[in-house]
């Protein structure tokens, strides 16, 4: 089942979550934690607002849909899989994309911190960092 939701809104998180546990009368026990924005910016010319952006969908978002998540999962005592999606550019750099990779980046270190403290729940956290390829 797939739910919609503003990753950006604490809100939004909190009802997607809900819904899910409401429709199949049970915390959703796989969270596949898929957000993202890019940029398109040489560092020095993106601005504080775009930057703010990009890590408050990118980084705080995956936060917010992990934290709602194991708190469904915890309360009902059960198991469960979050799968945080990070990029290539966390690994390798990438112009035009700092505040993105930044992000990237943090991600996955976040989801090796949120796998470590939530591991004795039987919550497992992975990242999964896609790599576009091109054709030859």
């Amino acid at each position: 089942m797939t739910v919609q939701t503003d990753v950006a809104d604490p809100g939004s998180v909190h009802s997607g979550i809900e819904k899910i546990a409401r429709q199949v009368t049970a915390p959703c026990d796989i969270v596949i934690n898929d957000s993202g924005v890019g940029q398109a910016s040489w560092y020095h010319e993106t601005s504080e607002d775009e930057l703010n952006s990009v890590i408050d969908t990118n980084l705080t978002g995956v936060w917010r849909v992990a934290k709602a998540a194991t708190s469904a999962l915890k309360n009902a005592g059960k198991p469960g899989s979050i799968v945080n999606i990070a990029s290539i550019t966390a690994l390798r750099p990438a112009i035009m994309s700092s505040g993105y990779a930044a992000s990237k980046a943090a991600v996955d270190h976040l989801t090796r911190v949120m796998a470590a403290e939530v591991s004795r729940f039987g919550i497992r956290v992975n990242a999964l960092a896609p790599v576009t390829t091109r054709p030859r």
